[in-house]
This record gives C-alpha cells, sequence and structure tokens, in this order.
C-alpha cells in the first residue's frame, strides 16, 4: 500500500486554522518557507545541533547523515512506496475502546536549548559530535497534570522528530509513572519538503479514533483533520495551552470519529451580523 496521498482528502470537514491542502506544489511552497524559517533559528541557536530537537532535517551538506534529501515523499528507508510496515505493535488489550494520543516534544511539552536559561526544570547531557554537551529544558507549565489525566483517558504515545539518545532519557525524566505508553523517534518519521512529517497511517490504530497534538502543522501535514494545534512553548511561565487542552480533549474521548469531533469543534466562530 502507498502512503495517504497529498493533498488531503476531500469530504472532510476542515478545524480551524487548517490550510485546505491546495496542490502538492502549494503545499511545498508553504513548507519551503517555513523550512527557510527554521534553519534562520537554527544558525542563531547554536548551529548544526540545535536540530536535534525540532523537526527540520539536515540540509544537503550537513555531514551528520550521507546522500540527500528528496522532495518527495520517502520513508527514512528511503522507500519512496510505504512497505507497510508498522512503527507499533497492536493496540494492548487495557486501551481496548480507548483512543490514540500522540504528543509531540519539543516546543509542545518543553523547550530545550543548548544555552543556558534561568531556573532550568532539566539538565542532560548528551553527546554532539563526540562531545558531551548540556542541554537546558523548561517543561510547559502544567505538563505533569496533564500527562496523568490523559494517561487515565488514552493510550498516550510520544511521536518526535529529535534523536533518541537526547529523546529518551528526556522522557525517562519527565514521566516517572508511566502515563506513556510507547515513544517513536526520528526514525519512524518521513519526510517531505525538508521537515520530518509523523504519518500517522503507520502506527497500526484507527485514523477515526487517533489524534495528534503538535506545535508544527507540517508535522501532521499527511492526516491534517487528525491534528490538534497548540502554540509553540519557549519559556512562557503563564502558559497554559496544555490546561486547557484538557477540556477538548475531554470531550473527545466519547466521540465516534475523532476527525468529525475535531472538525466541529475546532471550527472557527461565526461572524456576527453585520460584522466585518
Amino acid at each position: 500500500p502507498r502512503p495517504p496521498p497529498l493533498p488531503r482528502r476531500a469530504g472532510r470537514r476542515r478545524p480551524a486554522g487548517r490550510s485546505s491542502g491546495g496542490s502538492a506544489g502549494a503545499l511545498g511552497v508553504q513548507t519551503r518557507s517555513m523550512v527557510d524559517g527554521y534553519r534562520k533559528r537554527d544558525r542563531s541557536a547554536g548551529g548544526r545541533g540545535q536540530a536535534w530537537l525540532c523537526c527540520l532535517a539536515p540540509s544537503a551538506d550537513d555531514g551528520s547523515r550521507s546522500g540527500g534529501w528528496s522532495s518527495r515523499y520517502q520513508t527514512m528507508s528511503g522507500q519512496s512506496d510505504w512497505d507497510g510496515v508498522l512503527n507499533l505493535p497492536p493496540l494492548p488489550e487495557k486501551f481496548e475502546g480507548k483512543k490514540t494520543l500522540v504528543l509531540d516534544l519539543d516546543e509542545t511539552l518543553v523547550h530545550s536549548s543548548f544555552q543556558p536559561v534561568p531556573n532550568p526544570d532539566h539538565v542532560l547531557q548528551v553527546e554532539v559530535e563526540g562531545v558531551m554537551t548540556d542541554v537546558y529544558v523548561l517543561k510547559r507549565p502544567g505538563l505533569d497534570d496533564f500527562l496523568k489525566k490523559v494517561g487515565k483517558w488514552f493510550e498516550v504515545g510520544v511521536y518526535t522528530a529529535s534523536l533518541v539518545r537526547y529523546a529518551d532519557p528526556l522522557l525517562d525524566l519527565l514521566d516517572p509513572h508511566g502515563c506513556i505508553s510507547w515513544r517513536l523517534f526520528r526514525e519512524a518519521c518521513c519526510h517531505y519538503e525538508g521537515v520530518y512529517v509523523k504519518d500517522l497511517s503507520r502506527l497500526g490504530r484507527s485514523l477515526g479514533s487517533t489524534v495528534i497534538i503538535d506545535n508544527s502543522p507540517h508535522s501532521y501535514m499527511l492526516q491534517p483533520e487528525n491534528g490538534v494545534p497548540i502554540g509553540s512553548f519557549i519559556d512562557d511561565r503563564a502558559d497554559r495551552e496544555l490546561i486547557d487542552m484538557l477540556t477538548l480533549l475531554e470531550g473527545l474521548r466519547d466521540a465516534e470519529d475523532a476527525r468529525d469531533f475535531l472538525a466541529g469543534s475546532l471550527a472557527p466562530e461565526p461572524a456576527p451580523p453585520g460584522g466585518r
């Protein structure tokens, strides 16, 4: 079987703030613009190492991998056709009847930096190009309570474009109670037009029962109707987006189809009569 086509399937309502998809060429223009912005941020934040912590794919001259990146949809093995291999085992019996909540990591749950920050929640040491380097981590406010609640409501997984040697030990610290059931890292991503893409169809879960929360809509560009947008977290200690998200997620638990529920819940408010 092939991966889902671009653009998105017709006939399903679109949540607020989503692109209508259009042509693959138009999507490519939008994506390349975002990639340029990420690369500028990467250079200002300490160079190539910062790309470990976001959905930015290495540039063509990045010596951290061999070979070039294609602008076509590919699996990380380099094949343009999906081989049918799923990234997850079958849904465990204890989660029967529950939906699957997929969480991004960087700038959704935490913000990490190679530059020192005031009062970090965690400081990790990771190896970058043969040198042990400190990574300073800020947790998004409300993260602990958020994980405890959604861990009771859903099968919860983290799907990140970050490298396993950074993300895995960080998740050990963030989830001491085992609320997160599985973890997928950069190797489980696909890439398209220079960004890592999380193909939810490869999880082995019904798309009608799967939702992803990610600060980068391009990460779920293959299934935009399954995505819940969230603002990027950097260092705002007054941020409440995770806590405010719980009301939406509580309602989602009993929805027949997650995509229809999100389309209705995230739809823009109608303009008032006579309004501009």
